[in-house]
Formats: structure tokens, C-alpha cells, sequence
């Protein structure tokens, strides 16, 4: 899908919150959100948002001079996600469909997203969410497709969206990895920082990259060196040879929604994604482009 009007505004925020969080002055902060500005009025606005995304950041880390505006916050979603993962693990295990549990756990910790939405990571608030997506029915609900899919699956590609979530998506693939008999399982991260998407670092840090028969491939922030774009033909391919794949959050959905043998899972959390899926904001979503 395409950059949408409201992108604009969402946008700004993003440049104002990213700037703040690494300088309390005025003058820089501007700054970032007139460059902002100026470049958003250079282009046509008939990319992905995704596509976008690491061109704004690029900026606001220029102007800022931080490499990482959202480390710190990064490093606190893993662990208060950690936290949780004990107790996430044991609901997941004691329902009559952990598969399904395990689904919609990975989805509500899609909120942990400093894109989109400006949320106060803690625990409670994401128990609360937990709880929510538990009892909520998908609004787009291919869960048979991907049940049937996974039984005749040796391949696995998963690519992540944000720090934190992670967690969540580790109890997803552990519980996959108990019904299914995979040989291979690929993640898929930001090669470099990008809001609070999550990196190499990141997967490391909640045991991620110690997953039997694993391993990491990079999609580029941006910047040289930090794997492939988002719009190449390699990752193209990388889905095109695996027998399932997943793409987590809404990013994933606004790159790869017109890509075949994809599933996705999202809350959604914004009007421009309720619009394109025919759903509403707050709704969650398993969908499958066949």
C-alpha cells in the first residue's frame, strides 16, 4: 500500500518525538521537524510508508547526531517484555489451542510501538492488552489456512517489526516449533536502527538468535552496509522459497501487502491500514495473501 494523507501528520509526531528523546533543545528539534517538512514536500507521495521510513530517520539522525535515538527505550521493551515471558508462556500453554494463544499474544505485543502510536511501555498496560487480544475475535481470520500450511511446513520466514514484541513473537515460534517439524527458521530484523524496530542486537538480547536451526538476515535502514531494501528482489525471493512466512506488524503489511504466500498479523492501529484492510482501528488481523 501507499502513503496515505495521514501519514503526513504521523510523520511530524515521529520527528518530534524522536528528536526530544535524544536533546531538550528547541532549535534542534525544529530543526528535524522543518527537514522533515521540506523533504516530504520534494517527493511524490506514491511510495509504501515502509519505503519512506528509513529516509525521515535518516534525517532526524543527522540532524539529532544520534545514531539511535530509541536505544534506551528499545533496551527497556525487551526487558519489561522478559518479564512477562514466564507467565505469557504458561497461559500460551494451559489453553485449550495454544497455537491460537500464542497467535494473538505475539499480535497484542504489537502494541510496543513507537511509530505508529506513542505507548507507554510497563507491564500492566501490556498485560491489559494480553488480556484484550485473548478475548477478541480476529477481524480477518485465516487461522485454518495457517494451521494447514504450518503441517506440511520445513520452512520458516519471520520477519519481526519491533523490540519488545519480539518477546512475544518467541513464544509464538516456540509454540510453532512443538507442532511442527521445521528444519529451517529464518528472522528477518532491521540491519541498523530504525525507530524501535528491532535489530540483530535486539534478538540477541531475549535468546532469539539461539533458536535450533536458525538464522539472521538483514533488511536495510537506509544506510550502506546494513543488508538489502525493503523493495529488493532479494527479499522477494526469500519468500518465494520458504514454505511459510510471517510478517509481523503494520510496516511489514504497508511493504509487503500486494506479496503472494504471506501471512500477517497486526493490530491495527492506525485509520490509513483500517481503511486498505476494511476493518477498524483496534481491530487484529490474520490474514493470508494466497
Amino acid at each position: 500500500m501507499i502513503m496515505d494523507i495521514e501519514c503526513v501528520p504521523c510523520y511530524l509526531r515521529q520527528a518530534i518525538r524522536a528528536s526530544s528523546m535524544v536533546t531538550r533543545d528547541r532549535r534542534v528539534q525544529e530543526k528535524a521537524v522543518r527537514e522533515i517538512m521540506k523533504y516530504l514536500l520534494s517527493i511524490e507521495w506514491n511510495i509504501p510508508p515502509m519505503l519512506l521510513a528509513p529516509r525521515l530517520y535518516g534525517i532526524i539522525r543527522k540532524v539529532t547526531g544520534s545514531n539511535d535515538p530509541y536505544q534506551e527505550v528499545k533496551k527497556l521493551s525487551n526487558k519489561i517484555a522478559l518479564s512477562l515471558y514466564e507467565e505469557l508462556k504458561s497461559r500460551i500453554m494451559e489453553s485449550t489451542d495454544p497455537l491460537l494463544s500464542a497467535i494473538k499474544i505475539a499480535i497484542a505485543g504489537n502494541i510496543v510501538d513507537f511509530g505508529a502510536l506513542s505507548y507507554s511501555v510497563n507491564i500492566e498496560s501490556i498485560r491489559k492488552v494480553v488480556e484484550e487480544t485473548l478475548n477478541k475475535p480476529f477481524a480477518i481470520n485465516d487461522y485454518i489456512k495457517f494451521k494447514g500450511k504450518l503441517k506440511k511446513a520445513r520452512t520458516l520466514l519471520y520477519f519481526f517489526d519491533n523490540a519488545g514484541e519480539i518477546v512475544f513473537d518467541k513464544l509464538l515460534i516456540e509454540t510453532i516449533m512443538k507442532v511442527t517439524e521445521l528444519e529451517k527458521l529464518t528472522f528477518v530484523v532491521k540491519g541498523g536502527p530504525l525507530i524501535n524496530d528491532a535489530t540483530v542486537d535486539d534478538l540477541r538480547d531475549v535468546g532469539l538468535d539461539r533458536i535450533k536451526n536458525s538464522e539472521i538476515k538483514t533488511i536495510s535502514n537506509g544506510d550502506p552496509g546494513t543488508g538489502y531494501p525493503m523493495d529488493s528482489p532479494e527479499i522477494l525471493e526469500w519468500i518465494k522459497n520458504n514454505d511459510v512466512v510471517i510478517a509481523k506488524g503494520q510496516g511489514n503489511y504497508e511493504l509487503l501487502s500486494k506479496v503472494r504466500n504471506v501471512f500477517f498479523m497486526l493490530m491495527v492501529k492506525c485509520h490509513a491500514i483500517a481503511r486498505n484492510l476494511n476493518v477498524n482501528v483496534g481491530d487484529i488481523i490474520l490474514k493470508y495473501n494466497l
